[in-house]
Parts: structure tokens; C-alpha cells; sequence
């Protein structure tokens, strides 16, 4: 409900995994976008409900409440899963169920009975829901991306990214900040931090970003004498390629702070 109360259109693009909940929050979308091999669907309910009401007299810890009303204690972990709970959990489970279904009938333009047999908890492929319904087009994130900036901008909307992430210089002045080591001991944390980066990245952009700002940090490392010149306000009239790097970074990182 939050997703169709917005005023912007939402385009959904899902992943690996996007089912359950996931399909759930995707109802509310006004485009679905799937890989072939997503797995989604598994429109269904389930409940837990936590008996601990024989530990509990295994150790002899007597628990006692007062309800408001026969079903008060339905999901209190210390009240037994007797006949009269089970009912109530059974149907809560059912109208949550009917609820879901009802939701993606209204999203997917479907009947009910057509919903109940793509649901009870089946899950489905990508392209198994593109061809029941249950998704609008095949395509990961880029194709929905430019599925959104055709059909609900002016075709040049820049593309923001969530959750925020740092870039290297603002890694470095808060390492600066927070390191006693001083200047060199945050440098040597930063390398490692980029090297772990650039093994782990498989993304091509941020590798070579992260590679080009390695490759700087460790310049600096191999000749810090070097590096500390430059503070001194001396006329340089040659500069190799790697004190030209080091150079750089450190005017970069001085119009930080």
C-alpha cells in the first residue's frame, strides 16, 4: 500500500530471489521486470507459534498473564498451543492468505481462481511468471532502468543510486581523522581496504576506479619522503608518472579538510 500511496511511479526490478514478501512488495509496483531465472511467486502464509510452556516447567519457571479476551494470548510463546489457538492461528493465516491473493489479482488484472492456482505457495522462474502473468517483461536492473527514464521522465533523468556510498577521498579524510598512526598508518589502511575491494569487486567501473586509486595510495607508500615534498611549496619542473599520481592525491585530499 505504501508503494501505490507514493506519488512517483515504481518500477520493480527483481533479482535472484524475489518471492513471498518479495512478490508481496512487488503488487504494489507499476512494473515488473524479472530475470529468466528468478525465482519468485510462493504466494502463500504461513504462521509460528513458539510452545515453551513445557521448558518453562522443565526448569520451574511458573509464568501467569491476564487476556483481554480468549485469543489474547495467541502468540505468547508461554501460553500452550491448544485447540482453541491452533483455530485462531488457522484463521489468521487464511484471511492473510485471501488478503495476498486479493492483492495481486488487483495488480495483475487476474480472477481469484486464477490467482489461487498460480498460488498456494508455488514458486515459480522468471520466465514461468513472465509467461502466467505474474511479471510484465524479462530484463535485470538496466533494462528497467531505461524502461523508467522512456516511460515516466523526459529520457535524460540521471540515475541515483541507494544506499549512498563514500568515494575514496572522503574514506580518507575520516581515516585521517580517526587514526593515530597519523598520515602513513591511514594510507596503509585505505591500500588494504582498496585491495580487498578490487578482489571482491566483479563490477568493470569500480574496479578500474578502485584500481586507479590503489595504484596511487601505493605510490605514496614507496617513497613517502617523496610524497611530503610537495607540502614544502618547492618548484617542481619534471615529475615522473608516479609522483605525478602521488602529487595528485594529496592536493585532492588537502581541498578536503
Amino acid at each position: 500500500q505504501e508503494c501505490k500511496d507514493l506519488p512517483q511511479p515504481i518500477v520493480c526490478s527483481m533479482a535472484n530471489v524475489c518471492a513471498s514478501g518479495g512478490y508481496y512488495i512487488a503488487t504494489g509496483c507499476n512494473r515488473i521486470f524479472a530475470l529468466p531465472t528468478t525465482i519468485t511467486g510462493s504466494i502463500g502464509v504461513f504462521a509460528v507459534k513458539f510452545d515453551f510452556t513445557g521448558l518453562a516447567k522443565k526448569y520451574g519457571i511458573s509464568v501467569d498473564h491476564i487476556t483481554s479476551g480468549p485469543h489474547a494470548a495467541t502468540y505468547n510463546p508461554f501460553h500452550p498451543l491448544n485447540k482453541l489457538v491452533k483455530m485462531n492461528l488457522s484463521q489468521n493465516v487464511d484471511r492473510t492468505y485471501e488478503h495476498f491473493k486479493s492483492l495481486v489479482a488487483e495488480s495483475r488484472g487476474l480472477e481469484m481462481n486464477e490467482v489461487e492456482s498460480l498460488a498456494q505457495g508455488r514458486v515459480w522462474t522468471g520466465r514461468e511468471a513472465k509467461e502466467n502473468g505474474l511479471v510484465d517483461e524479462l530484463g535485470g536492473l538496466e533494462r528497467a532502468i531505461d524502461f523508467a527514464q522512456r516511460n515516466y521522465t523526459k529520457g535524460e533523468a540521471e540515475v541515483e543510486r541507494w544506499p549512498k556510498t563514500e568515494n575514496t577521498l572522503e574514506h580518507v579524510k575520516k581515516l585521517m581523522e580517526t587514526t593515530k598512526g597519523g598520515m602513513l598508518e591511514s594510507l596503509k589502511l585505505i591500500a588494504n581496504m582498496l585491495q580487498n575491494d578490487v578482489l571482491n569487486s566483479r563490477k568493470p567501473a569500480i574496479l578500474n576506479e578502485y584500481d586507479a586509486t590503489k595504484h596511487l595510495v601505493q605510490t605514496i607508500l614507496e617513497n613517502p619522503k617523496c610524497a611530503e615534498t610537495f607540502h614544502s611549496g618547492n618548484v617542481l619542473l619534471i615529475m615522473d608518472e608516479s609522483s605525478a599520481l602521488s602529487h595528485h592525491v594529496l592536493e585532492s585530499y588537502e581541498q578536503l579538510i
